[in-house]
């Protein structure tokens, strides 16, 4: 079963994305700040990450590098989501992330992402 690390810190959210994907047969590690999904990394893998770019106190631009180290060291797709996406693309681009969602999204969009970026063996 493939695993999802999602990154949200709006638990309504949150919870929502992850019974989304559960229900897609995907095994979920639900985290609502970075340190959380740094900590996951060292005794554990995924197959994708999916993050919010704006958690808590810390600015997005701070969780785009926590990020790119993970996928330094833990090839992993990630997709990145903000409700102001638009504003951040640029930013997410030239750090070399290349999925991205504006929320709101349909549920769906998540299942197609996931299902897109994981490399079924």
């Amino acid at each position: 079963m493939a695993k999802i690390v999602i990154l949200e810190d709006d638990y309504v959210l949150l919870d929502l994305y992850s019974a989304v994907l559960e229900g897609a047969e995907y095994q979920v590690f639900p985290a609502t700040t970075v340190h959380a999904v740094k900590e996951y990394f060292v005794e554990n893998t995924a197959d994708l990450i999916i993050a919010d770019l704006r958690i808590g106190a810390i600015n997005p631009e701070e969780t785009v590098q926590t990020l790119q180290e993970i996928r330094e060291q833990h090839p992993v797709p990630i997709v990145l989501i903000s409700a102001k996406m638009a504003f951040y693309e640029d930013m997410c681009r030239e750090a070399g992330f290349e999925h991205m969602l504006r929320k709101p999204f349909p549920n769906s969009v998540l299942v197609q992402f996931a299902e897109k970026l994981i490399v079924n063996d």
